[in-house]
């Protein structure tokens, strides 16, 4: 090694999850009531403008008034157009209309169990509006289409079931990608609706609060105020994803505020999922692994164990098996022989947990170093090689299994499993987690565990492999700090993550290419999430 050459400093990795957090649970290891939110607008004339709320105090006032302390100049809204206020010892705050002119309107949640109709509510989707009337004598519901391409149309609900969307639904609206669907029920003369698409994207069904009308808001929840949409966040957060040299991007990335498990407990989760052999089961990851992480947590009521961080990392893990094994039956129908590492990120309290399954990476930076809150998964571990060489396997000499695959753990790859294992687990829905070790190419999922430290700790990343494709870490790091620095801070104390990813990509593709380079490199698919951690310390 050259005297002014870097030497690349040991990796420290968070620790293993195992039998050492055996007896923590809930009770005594998490803050329960974080209410330092973020309100960011996601969408709109003041896109990306954003408040902490609780620098404002247990009541803001939105309006285009210049008393109000989140004031908002925009033809749409009223001087006086809502108020947030906050519900002392909770994780809520109580959303409330003045009787504004347009309106304030609330994001119906995939997250939210079904909304019972108890009076005359309007509801909202791009530029299609439809309001459910009650008649208070006979109560009897119609819903009526007021705006948009089904305008004028009407039904009466009586006990029955129908679907509003985008395909296949009784009523289908024009809504551009997104099959969003709003399902309608009547049962013993109340009426539900419900939310059931599992894509989860800032385009959703929204209903219009009544004036003085008082609703719950909870992170990951947007409300639309004029030509605005807010999102409530826990953490300040940038998102960024490039193509690279491939031909279509394969990553995706899934970000939910709130998974909502808990009434009590705010749990932020993260994912960045890498597909390889195409996009499929990437895009079936983002839009169907947080359906089953929910469904499967909740069924599995893990929040008073006594065991809490290992009982809620095997529910993860069973949802992982149960994903995978959905994504083979797709696997069966279409001939797709595809796959998709993927990592992940739990907060509860001040511990963060992370699920991997492949290369992608998550590294959390201090003041003066940092620590991998992953470690890759390749053939040539040792104990993923003593699996593969045990199951009749090989590793070639570039890393690869079997020469095809240079990852060992993922999603997917159903070609180097056993189809007849998933079909006994999906037919008994009895997981053994120790078998699951068994394929070629692994679906258990490794865990490690970290404890925040706000004094010490700055940000997290998670990324796919391509980011470090062509850049050592330390550069992304450096990169990421200049723009840190670079960011003004408003008001609230909070900077522009989004802003600060931006200039991140621009960076990485300038150091790829150069200014005037027409030169292909093969650069991966790259796609980041930095997530901040000292919210009030910029």
């Amino acid at each position: 090694m050259k005297e002014n050459e870097k030497k690349e400093p040991e990796k420290k990795y968070a620790r293993l999850l195992n039998d050492d957090f055996l007896g923590l649970n809930l009770k005594n290891n998490v803050k329960f009531f974080p209410t330092d939110y973020i309100l960011r607008c996601i969408d709109g004339v003041y896109d990306n403008k954003q408040i902490r709320l609780n620098e404002l105090g247990d009541v803001i006032e939105i309006g285009s008034d210049p008393d109000c302390n989140f004031r908002i100049i925009d033809s749409e809204i009223s001087p006086k157009h809502c108020k947030l206020t906050y519900i002392p010892n909770t994780i809520y705050y109580a959303l409330e209309d003045y009787g504004s002119t347009n309106g304030t309107w609330k994001k119906l949640s995939f997250f939210d169990d079904g909304m019972e109709i108890t009076e005359t509510t309007q509801f909202k989707i791009f530029q299609n509006e439809f309001v459910f009337e009650k008649n208070e004598t006979t109560n009897v519901f119609t819903l009526k289409f007021t705006e948009g391409i089904l305008v004028g149309q009407a039904k009466v609900i009586e006990d029955d079931t129908f679907d509003i969307g985008k395909k296949d639904c009784l009523y289908e609206i024009t809504m551009g990608t997104e099959n969003l669907i709003l399902r309608v029920q009547r049962i013993n003369n109340k009426v539900f609706v419900h939310y059931i698409s599992s894509e989860i994207t800032n385009e959703g069904y929204y209903y219009k609060l009544l004036p003085n009308q008082k609703v719950l808001l909870r992170a990951e929840d947007c409300i639309k105020i004029g030509e605005n949409i807010f999102r409530l966040l826990v953490h300040n957060w940038g998102v960024t994803s490039e193509i690279g040299d491939k031909h279509y991007q394969e990553d995706t990335f899934t970000i939910i505020d709130d998974l909502k498990l808990f009434d009590n407990i705010v749990v932020p989760f993260y994912a960045v999922f890498d597909g390889h052999g195409g996009s499929a089961c990437s895009h079936f990851l983002k839009n169907i692994f947080h359906k089953n992480l929910r469904y499967i947590i909740r069924m599995r009521e893990v929040k008073d164990s006594v065991n809490f961080f290992n009982d809620f990392c095997k529910a993860v893990q069973e949802a992982v098996v149960y994903t995978d094994i959905q994504y083979l039956d797709k696997e069966k129908i279409y001939g797709l022989h595809q796959g998709s590492t993927a990592i992940c990120l739990f907060f509860i309290g001040n511990k963060v947990i992370s699920c991997n399954l492949g290369d992608s990476l998550s590294i959390l930076v201090k003041k003066d170093s940092y620590i991998y809150l992953s470690r890759d998964l390749k053939p040539d571990r040792e104990k993923e090689k003593e699996r593969i060489l045990k199951k009749n396997g090989y590793i070639s000499a570039d890393g690869r299994i079997l020469s095809m695959i240079s990852v060992s753990r993922a999603f997917g790859d159903w070609k180097l499993k056993d189809p007849k294992k998933s079909d006994s687990i999906k037919k008994t829905f009895q997981l053994d987690l120790l078998e699951i070790e068994e394929y070629l190419m692994g679906n258990r999922a490794e865990f490690r565990i970290y404890e925040i430290n706000p004094e010490e700790d700055e940000y997290i990343i998670l990324a796919s492999d391509g980011i470090f494709q062509h850049h050592q870490p330390q550069v992304i790091f450096d990169y990421i700090s200049k723009y840190y620095k670079q960011e003004k801070v408003d008001l609230t104390k909070i900077k522009n993550l989004p802003g600060v990813v931006d200039n991140l990509r621009v960076e990485l593709i300038s150091n790829l290419y150069g200014t005037n380079s027409t030169e292909k490199k093969n650069v991966d698919n790259m796609s980041l999430i930095l997530i901040h951690l000292q919210n009030d310390k910029v």
